[in-house]
């Protein structure tokens, strides 16, 4: 199973991550090291160079693609007949959504829910499509927290906390990542439950062709976090030499705000005119590369 990352960038493939496999207990997900083992070893056809990103990637052609999973379709069916305890509560979590003005067709659920692969330690993935849609469904999500509107939504536990940090890898401490996470709402539990907010966002992605130029850590001030929730993740920055972010780790999607200073480190990529830019996901888990907000003594307490 494959997660779509881009459908034009390759011409005839589709530039995707693969995710779930075959095994005897089912369907198996896999991290970025293990994926690439995968394809390596068994179908080495379905990894690509591109020259426009200086790195290979996981590509099929779409004479391949036998089936496509629509997260909004797949959401639409759930709400319908709900067959397990898990899509019961998806479909109540998107009704408390739609119940607020969020059209039904605008939502949609991905990951393991989408291709009926989940089980009773499975979380859930809600799909939002559309940049505005995202941030109503994100204040929908403070406002029931913060006035208790569904006591079945709570916010998640030190444990769920943890549990997080440690599936994603990162290389921030769990303290830091914690912070961060706190603040962004798009993340809380139904009836114990742990559910994300996912925006989905049509856009047209740069194309110009970058070359590594080796791993480089910044401090500087956000200047444009419009694209905080996209994907991939962009932040323009005042620095002299790198003028942009670029994240493709879910970790730093909307880790930080216009105005906001920041550290960073990760890979600096140079394009053909010569504008630089910082590549912070290498790898889905973006081991040794990092995004995190300068916080001040009083932010720390």
């Amino acid at each position: 199973m494959l997660a779509v990352v881009d459908a034009e960038l390759l011409d005839h493939h589709i530039v995707c991550c693969l995710r779930y496999i075959p095994s005897a207990q089912g369907i198996r997900k896999l991290s970025t090291r293990q994926a690439n083992q995968y394809l390596e070893t068994r179908f080495p056809q379905y990894l690509q160079y591109s020259e426009q990103l200086d790195t290979r990637l996981h590509c099929v052609p779409r004479s391949r693609v036998h089936q496509h999973y629509q997260p909004n379709q797949r959401l639409k069916q759930i709400c319908t007949q709900p067959t397990d305890q898990l899509e019961a509560l998806t479909a109540q979590l998107a009704s408390y959504f739609v119940d607020k003005g969020l059209a039904t067709d605008m939502l949609g659920v991905s990951g393991s829910i989408l291709i009926s692969a989940h089980n009773s330690a499975s979380d859930i993935d809600l799909v939002v499509y559309g940049r505005n849609n995202f941030f109503k469904a994100r204040n929908r999500l403070r406002e029931i927290l913060d006035n208790n509107l569904h006591q079945d939504v709570q916010p998640l536990t030190t444990e769920q906390w943890q549990q997080s940090w440690q599936r994603r890898g990162c290389d921030l401490s769990l303290q830091d990542y914690i912070w961060h996470e706190q603040r962004k709402f798009n993340k809380a539990s139904i009836n114990g439950v742990k559910f994300d907010l996912v925006m989905v966002e049509t856009q047209s992605l740069e194309r110009k062709t970058y070359r590594k130029q080796g791993i480089m850590s910044v401090k500087a001030t956000v200047t444009d976090a419009d694209k905080a929730y996209d994907y991939p993740v962009s932040y323009d920055i005042d620095h002299p030499q790198v003028q942009r972010i670029i994240c493709y780790s879910a970790t730093y999607t909307g880790q930080a705000c216009t105005g906001e200073r920041i550290e960073a480190k990760g890979i600096l990529e140079q394009a053909d005119d010569g504008a630089c830019r910082l590549l912070i996901g290498s790898s889905r888990e973006a081991s040794g590369e990092y995004l995190k907000i300068q916080r001040t003594v009083q932010q720390f307490t």
